[in-house]
């Protein structure tokens, strides 16, 4: 397929797989002899999961871990080699793990920030009214 109809299928834009490309995200597709790019159903498959990766918020990096997983364990028609699956999605999901460890840890520093925070308007609120205390 041509990279319109890749993108179209994928809901994505044509200049955001040529990006992705740039960016090691997606193999160099084959070309055609007047130059045209040429996609298989796995790059299909990898660009929908380049979209999920970018939903759930995982960094370059981890996006680029998952595409060359399934760049090596899926086959041209972007199906699960046989007796692959299993170890793909075992490398997948202790990517996936390391990412809600570290968004736990997050939401922790979050936490804390945000009772600092209150604690701080709650010292500031208390000087106010002392203040209006004083000149009444």
């Amino acid at each position: 397929m041509l990279i319109g109809e890749l993108a179209r299928l994928a809901g994505a834009s044509v200049q955001a797989i040529r990006l992705y490309e740039r960016r090691g995200l997606m193999r160099e597709p084959e070309r055609t002899a007047s130059g045209y790019r040429l996609y298989r159903p796995l790059d299909l498959e990898i660009l929908k999961a380049i979209k999920r990766c970018q939903s759930l918020g995982l960094t370059l990096g981890e996006t680029k871990r998952i595409t060359r997983i399934l760049e090596k364990t899926r086959r041209s028609d972007g199906l699960f080699s046989p007796g692959r699956d299993r170890q793909c999605l075992e490398e997948i999901e202790q990517i996936g793990l390391q990412k809600l460890a570290m968004l736990d840890e997050r939401i922790r520093e979050l936490s804390a920030t945000k009772d600092e925070l209150r604690r701080t308007l709650r010292q500031i609120r208390t000087a106010i009214a002392g203040d209006a205390q004083k000149v009444s």
